[in-house]
């Protein structure tokens, strides 16, 4: 398995399992965690002058963000979810785990007035499998707080009001992938889709703008 190999061959390996564990499903896990840096690496590290900030939405146990913290010096996370979770935070350098509900609390305006504030760091928008709207809700912080970049992998698919594409082509890419084409038809600019077979889990698309 490429990427759990990846991982276990990180030098902060240990660092990182001592922070996030226990976590259900650990190997699917790391492989969505690790298809997102792969991608994060060609923001980071292309201009490695600047400073950046992830805002990593429907976190979880913070996996993505934890090892982003780890890896990349220039990075600063914040973890964003609406459970709380309880581990040594601290040890994470450059990191904050924040316990919120998106759906209710204004990151788009957070996000919007941290740009003001820094305008030398860019953003990023980090979100991995956000169930059905909640997706939604994430592209609604990118667009509002115009954020520089934005990684979404999304999962459970939810409704494509107003957006239609002809059965047999629904067929062929299956409700997943349609999902996903749906969602990026919100994103205003260029953006990507990319699909990481290496990815432990069939919903392995990442949409990601600002590339």
């Amino acid at each position: 398995m490429k990427y759990v190999e990846e991982f276990n061959d990180l030098n902060c390996n240990p660092e990182i399992l001592d922070v996030v564990l226990p976590v259900q499903r650990l190997e699917k896990e790391i492989t969505e965690s690790m298809a997102m840096i792969k991608i994060l690496r060609k923001i980071v590290l292309k201009k490695k002058d600047f400073q950046y900030q992830i805002f990593d939405f429907c976190a979880g146990n913070a996996l993505t963000s934890v090892i982003a913290s780890f890896l990349f010096k220039n990075v600063s996370c914040f973890a964003i979810d609406i459970r709380p979770r309880e581990r040594e935070w601290s040890k994470v350098k450059n990191f904050e785990y924040f316990n919120s509900d998106i759906q209710k609390e204004d990151w788009g305006l957070t996000v919007k007035t941290f740009k003001k504030i820094h305008p030398h760091i860019k953003t990023i928008i980090m979100s991995v499998h956000p169930c059905v709207d909640l997706a939604e809700t994430v592209l609604s912080i990118h667009r509002t707080s115009k954020s520089n970049y934005l990684m979404l992998m999304p999962c459970c698919q939810g409704k494509t009001a107003g957006y239609s594409l002809p059965e047999v082509v629904v067929k062929k890419i299956g409700k997943y992938l349609r999902w996903c084409l749906y969602l990026q038809t919100k994103i205003d600019g260029h953006s990507k889709l990319y699909i990481d077979n290496f990815c432990l889990s069939p919903r392995n698309a990442i949409i990601a703008a600002g590339l």
